[in-house]
Order: C-alpha cells, then structure tokens, then sequence
C-alpha cells in the first residue's frame, strides 16, 4: 500500500531533534489519496476500481483479483479473493454416534507429560482402557 499518512521512522530520524513532532493522526487511510498496488519478482501494477473499495487490505496479504488491463497501465479490478479457511466437518457428526442418540463423554486428563519414550504407548493404553471400563480391580479374579 502506497500511504501518504502513514508515519516514516526514517524521516523521523532525520529531523532535527528541537523540532516539535506532529499530532498523532486518528488514522492512515487517505480516501483516494492511497494506491494499492499488485506486486510480484517482475514489477508493481497499481489496482483501481470499485471492488477495491469494499476490501480491507494492507501490505503483504495474499490476494486473487479478476479484471483487465486499462490503456493507463493500470488494473482494473472487479472481484478481489482472499484465503480463507477451508470449510470444517461437524464435529457432532464424526463418529456417528451423534446420530444414533448415544451420549458422548470427554475427559479432562493433566500430568501426562508426554516425553517420547517407549512407555508413553504402554501408558497412553492403559489409560484409554480404564476410561472405557476395560480395566479390573483387585476383586477381579481371572
């Protein structure tokens, strides 16, 4: 983004330090005043148009946009697209069990601490089958 408003540390520096610095500005955007530009390794086009008003955009976001080329060189925008997360599952209707009226549970389990070593899988195991109720006490006799 090309913005006139904005402050620049590097003209800062170099004023001279008795010079009274300027009000702080409520904000950076200048209504046709800024220029957004589309940027890649072979140049800059600048991007004009209406769709561009209803867009937020700054420096460095990703971006698709549709249009054409106008005899000024410049691009002609009419729809811009931004990255978005893709769409999630229902997490209520993984495993099925939603659907078929059985109630879910979750447990809350602290000081695992998970280390990598070879009895994490022994441990993990068994905690997986005590909370299912697979695990006997010491009243159960084989």
């Amino acid at each position: 983004m090309e913005m006139p408003l904005k402050p620049n540390i590097l003209e800062d520096i170099t004023k001279d330090q008795w010079i009274a610095a300027p009000p702080p500005r409520d904000k950076y955007v200048t209504p046709g005043a800024d220029e957004t530009m589309l940027e890649d390794e072979s140049g800059r086009l600048r991007l004009v148009g209406k769709a561009l008003e209803k867009e937020c955009l700054v420096t460095g976001v990703v971006v698709g946009v549709m249009g054409t080329e106008t005899k000024d060189g410049d691009f002609d925008v009419v729809d811009v697209v931004v990255p978005e997360l893709p769409p999630q599952e229902n997490r209520l209707e993984i495993g099925g069990e939603e659907k078929k009226g059985g109630k879910r549970k979750v447990a809350l389990v602290s000081g695992l601490g998970f280390r990598g070593n070879a009895m994490e899988n022994f441990e993990t195991e068994l905690l997986a089958e005590y909370l299912l109720g697979e695990v006997g006490g010491v009243e159960v006799s084989s």
